[in-house]
């Protein structure tokens, strides 16, 4: 199914595809100008991804009329993307203005993702991991298995595999660990463009990962985002994407803390040199499904 060469699937969009705006006029109150932005495409969605990924396309009428949410990391990223452009077009209606540029010169860090893991990285060529799930939650992906890598726009995913890592370790060791690489090129001096493409990624299946790993992965209720924060540590140039086949950069997520219907995700971003370049963060609502008749309490 894989290969080094793979080449694009053709219902994947890249980032620009998907992230695509259409200005909208200005709004003016009391003498204040609000840059306006329409999206060009709805965000992508998981539930509609499932009949296509498993190839079970006779089921794709089901997934796409239920009921479902929007890609919570196209909603982070498109807004973000809308406000560098109105920033970026507002100060070239400025004469004379420059973009103030503060840079880093120096990053301390612990030991790579890919040291650490060295001997699971080293197992096999990035691209011959499977697919990132679709949804990864123990019973749909049990009930309808990976065949491809799906319509996940932007970038190309690959899960490693860390069942034996995570083996009898409590939660606050566990990880994930996904792999991506663009499916087309950026603009190199699109700094934004970059930043934003790492925190598009970081959002794939997110919080819904922790039920997998806290017994409920086969009577998942629900997850939903409270709070979600992405800080990049370095300076914009070192966030840029290299286009090609080796150009792999990493996910490392962890879970620090579920109780009470809550969890938390943390998810670290690293470059293919191994710099620890930015990290998602993000709260919120992770419940079991719970059978007829059951008192409901905490998690």
């Amino acid at each position: 199914m894989s290969s080094g060469s793979e080449k694009r699937v053709d219902r994947r969009l890249t980032f620009q595809e998907v992230m695509g705006l259409a200005p909208l006029p200005d709004e003016v109150e009391n003498g204040r100008v609000t840059k306006r932005y329409m999206s060009q495409r709805k965000a992508w969605c998981l539930e509609g991804d499932v009949p296509i990924a498993s190839e079970r396309e006779d089921l794709e009428y089901i997934f796409t009329n239920k009921k479902k949410a929007a890609f919570g990391g196209h909603v982070y990223s498109q807004a973000g993307l809308a406000a560098s452009r109105a920033f970026a077009e507002m100060q070239s209606s400025q004469n004379g203005a420059s973009r103030k540029k503060p840079g880093i010169h120096h990053v301390a860090q612990e030991p790579a993702v890919q040291t650490r893991f060295a001997e699971i990285l080293n197992s096999r060529p990035p691209y011959a991991w499977d697919p990132a799930p679709h949804v990864d939650i123990a019973r749909t992906l049990a009930e309808f298995p990976m065949r491809n890598p799906g319509t996940f726009p932007a970038v190309d995913m690959k899960k490693v595999d860390l069942v034996a890592f995570n083996k009898g370790k409590p939660l606050h060791e566990r990880r994930e660990l996904l792999l991506y690489r663009l499916l087309a090129p950026l603009p190199a001096d699109d700094y934004d463009a970059h930043i934003l493409t790492h925190a598009f990624a970081a959002d794939r299946n997110g919080l819904l990962m922790i039920g997998n790993h806290v017994g409920f992965g086969y009577d998942f209720g629900r997850a939903a985002s409270l709070s979600y924060s992405f800080v990049v540590h370095v300076n914009p140039e070192d966030a840029v994407i290299s286009y090609g086949e080796n150009e792999w950069w990493a996910q490392e997520a962890c879970f620090p803390r579920v109780e009470a219907g809550r969890g938390i995700i943390m998810c670290k971003i690293w470059s293919p040199r191994g710099v620890h370049v930015a990290t998602e963060y993000q709260d919120g609502i992770i419940q079991r499904q719970w059978k007829t008749g059951e008192k409901q309490g905490k998690l």
